[in-house]
């Protein structure tokens, strides 16, 4: 769970983002959201590997078929700089467009999970 957090608050190392518009800087914080749902997914889908009745399987070829929490923390967070960093060089309307882009397959990813069955419980 330290790791999900640490994912989370992860944008703190994407605050120098102060020439982004409104925008921009909400579909970035929902990328970021949306990356860290389908980090939970997957930490379900690791959780349910453990057990032998078990028949999902991770379908990233990155991480492998039984993939293990901390690469995938350590991936979202090596991805999510690498794309801050291109967005961030890119002037506002492309800028914008890409955020769109990769919003929307953040969010066919996440959907695709729960589609097949992989769904993260939270309790308060």
């Amino acid at each position: 769970m330290k790791f999900l957090i640490c994912l989370l608050f992860s944008t703190s190392i994407f605050a120098d983002f102060k020439d982004w518009d409104t925008t921009d800087k909400k579909l970035w914080y929902s990328y970021v959201t949306l990356q860290t749902i389908d980090t939970l997914q997957t930490y379900d889908l690791i959780q349910c590997q453990k057990t032998s009745n078990c028949n999902w399987i991770e379908g990233n070829a990155l991480f492998g078929k039984r993939p293990k929490i901390e690469n995938i923390i350590v991936g979202k967070l090596v991805s999510s700089s690498l794309a801050f960093y291109l967005l961030d060089k890119q002037v506002d309307h492309k800028r914008t467009r890409d955020l769109w882009i990769i919003n929307g397959i953040s969010f066919a990813v996440v959907l695709n999970n729960y589609e097949v069955g992989v769904r993260f419980n939270y309790a308060f």
